[in-house]
This record gives C-alpha cells, structure tokens and sequence, in this order.
C-alpha cells in the first residue's frame, strides 16, 4: 500500500507573517506575507490556480517548491472542485484550472461564448482505489457488484462475502470530477442511490470511510493510506503499475487546463511542471506523471477531439441529475475531514516550506477509528 502524501505545508520562512481568516464559503484561508523586500501588491506577478481536490496536494507543493525562485510571484491555489475551477477559468477569474476529468462539451460551448478556448495539458495518471475501514474482511468486489451497490441493489456486505453489517456507500459531490467519472465508469451513467453518504474531497472520503466498518468509498491512488484498506477490483489490485500497464478497469488521466492569452507566468509554471522537479512531485504525491507534446484545443465538437468528450458529457448530465443524498441511518459518517486541512491556501513571496497538520477521525459508535486522513 501506499504512502501517505507528503504534506504539503511543512514550515514557514524566518521573515514571513502567517494571517489566518475565514473566506466567503467558510474553508480556512493561510496567507503567507513577507513583509520585507517585497512590492506593493498590485504591482507583483500574479497566478492563479484552482480546481481539482485531487491534484491540490500536488499543486501546492509544486508552489512550495516554485516558490523558493520566485519570491516575487504572488501565487494563489485552491482546491474548488474540477467543475468550479474550470468554470471560473472560462470566466477570466484564474490562470490554470486543475482537473480530475476532461472537459465536457457544453464547458468547451460556454467557452467558446467568451470568444475563448481551453487548452488541455496532462499532468498525471491516476487510479481510483475502492476502500474499507481496515477491519472489514472483504479483499474483492467486481466491476458489477460495486455498480449494484451504489445503485441500491446490493446493500449488505454479507451478500458480497462479508460480515451480516449495512453497506455505507461514501460518494463525491457532484461537481467534482471524481464523482463524474465514478458516474461514467462504474456506473454507466446510471443514478445512484439517493442515501449515499457525500463527502467534497478524496481527503474527506478516506477520513470517513477510517472511521467507520459499513463503509464503502473511491478516491485517487495518492490518498491510500494505512487508516483505509484498497480492495482489488476484478482480481486487480489499485497500483502505478497496473494503472500505468492497463489492467486496472478504473483509471484516468490528471489535467490542467488554460487559456490561449494565458500569461508568461502560466507558461512558466507549467514548464516547472514538466521538469524533473515537477514529475518528481507527482510521483510523491502517487501519482504517475505523463506529459504531453504540448497543449491541444479542446473542440466543442466531439468528432474533432479524441478525448471522449461526449462520454465526460453524458457522464456529467448524469451527475448533475443526481442526488447529493442524505446520511445513512446504521452509522453516522463524519461529513466532513478534519479541518486540519483548509480547502483554500494563498502562498505569497518568500516561502520556503509550508505546514500541514492533520486529525483523527472520530470514532464511530461502538467502534474504534484509526488515523487521519489526508
């Protein structure tokens, strides 16, 4: 099993201010400000980057590490959601949209209304591992019996060769790519159960399934860690290797997303991106780093792009139509991790590691919970 990701905020540079404030939707904001031999704000080099929860740990260490260099970039990241990021880049409101799924095709048409384009740049390969609390004694489920599952049809772990315990299916929101793909994937664009539990990130997903023996959950590869247990799916472990040879069924490639005025600053962070440096973050992060020959237009006609838009389409219109559901009446699930870990983090200037921190889980009723989550 895997690791758990490198934590992307580690410590602070010896001039630097730490400012901790609540942002408009609630999630912790840390701002790193050098208060020496740095330029009025308005007049420093700007970049903006936020989308997917999944890439965030990767993107804010590549800024950690950026940054040491660049002591003049103001540098913001955050981890908004795929459909929130690339929303907001269609709009002019960020430079890079992090990604955990292609682009759908009314996104490239919304675009393309802003007399705009989006240029697809692949930054890694990733899988999605299917986990349990450590405890319970199933090792395997099929393609078919996860798509049950999450449709209601099967509901307890005993008819899948576990203990007589109700399922708690855990899902993704629905604007996150994740969840889109889990829609298209695993369930073939079908609606799932109105009950399952809804955490906002892969981090929230595995802190929940830590904390309770019901639960089923997915997140990405990098966030395996020993407070979950990845079960294999048709006979495939969850691994680098079988994601890069194929033979895991559920797996995806990790984007970032820009516009064709995008500024000298983008261009530059994405070449650090595609440096030793940069693949060797998304190698510690557990993920598989690829790269491309350079960026393509997204089309906003499918026949013109061989990327599978019209099945990220049909798998989104699915998403949206479904229900965020409510919690499961067996066992109360944590809806949300720790706050250990904001959803948003604005790194500024003279930086030269960041910290992070982590929870336990609490415990689920009558039973003992295990570690943080990531």
């Amino acid at each position: 099993m895997l690791s758990a990701r490198p934590a992307a905020v580690r410590g602070l540079a010896a001039r630097a201010v730490i400012i901790l404030f609540l942002g408009v939707s609630g999630a912790l904001v840390v701002q790193l400000l050098s208060p020496s031999r740095l330029p009025a704000a308005e007049d420093r080099p700007t970049l903006r980057i936020s989308g997917s929860s999944t890439l965030l740990p990767v993107t804010e260490s590549a800024a950690e590490i950026y940054l040491r260099d660049r002591r003049d970039l103001l540098l913001t990241v955050s981890g908004t959601g795929t459909g929130e990021g690339i929303r907001s880049l269609i709009d002019g409101n960020i430079d890079i949209a992090d990604a955990s799924r292609d682009v759908k095709i009314e996104e490239t048409r919304r675009a393309a209304a802003n007399k705009t384009e989006l240029l697809r740049h692949v930054v890694a390969l990733d899988c999605l591992a299917v986990i349990v609390h450590p405890s319970n004694p199933v090792r395997h489920l099929t393609m078919s019996q996860l798509k049950d599952i999450y449709l209601g049809t099967i509901v307890n772990w005993s008819q899948v060769g576990g203990p007589d315990l109700v399922i708690v299916p855990i899902n993704r929101d629905s604007s996150s790519g994740t969840f889109e793909m889990w829609i298209e994937e695993v369930l073939q664009g079908a609606r799932h159960r109105p009950d399952a539990q809804v955490q906002s990130s892969s981090g929230g997903v595995a802190y929940a399934v830590s904390g309770n023996r019901h639960a089923l959950g997915y997140v990405s590869l990098g966030f395996l860690s020993p407070e979950v247990r990845a079960l294999a799916v048709d006979g495939v472990e969850p691994s680098l290797e079988t994601a890069s040879d194929g033979t895991y069924p559920i797996k995806r490639d990790l984007y970032m997303f820009t516009r064709p005025d995008r500024s000298a600053e983008v261009d530059k962070f994405l070449a650090f991106m595609e440096s030793e440096t940069g693949r060797d973050i998304v190698r510690e992060a557990g993920f598989i780093p690829l790269s491309d020959s350079g960026a393509r237009v997204v089309s906003s006609d499918p026949s013109n792009d061989v990327s599978g838009d019209a099945a990220n389409d049909a798998a989104g219109d699915a998403a949206d139509d479904a229900s965020n559901g409510g919690p499961a009446a067996e066992d109360a699930v944590p809806s949300e991790e720790p706050a250990g870990r904001g959803a948003v983090s604005e790194i500024v200037g003279e930086l030269s590691a960041v910290a992070g921190d982590s929870a336990p889980p609490a415990e689920e009723a009558g039973d003992s919970g295990s570690g943080g989550a990531r």
